[in-house]
């Protein structure tokens, strides 16, 4: 199950790679294909959530773009999944597998 934090960079990543305003339709449609599932009316209020948080911006009904906010927001999600993936391998290094490598 995903969690917000990867819904936000999903989101967000989304924005930030096609040209022009991203509707809930389209973002619902984006989430399915990574194994989200979330209903339009769901993905909207997800993106109005972005909103509040600067992150976005609403282009009447068209949809909505991301903001300076919303390209930082992103480089910051992008850095947690980066140093996520680096410490499980990390900790993969160093956790014993048998007695003889304690």
């Amino acid at each position: 199950m995903a969690d917000r934090l990867d819904i936000e960079r999903i989101a967000l990543s989304t924005l930030a790679s096609v040209e022009g305003p991203v509707g809930a339709s389209r973002l619902a449609d984006v989430l399915g294909q990574h194994g989200i599932s979330l209903s339009e009316a769901t993905a909207g209020r997800f993106l109005r959530s972005l909103d509040r948080q600067g992150w976005t911006q609403a282009q009447g009904k068209l949809g909505r773009i991301l903001t300076n906010e919303g390209r930082a927001r992103l480089h910051h999600l992008d850095w947690l999944q980066r140093q996520g993936a680096q410490s499980a391998v990390l900790l993969g290094a160093i956790t014993p597998i048998d007695i003889n490598e304690l």
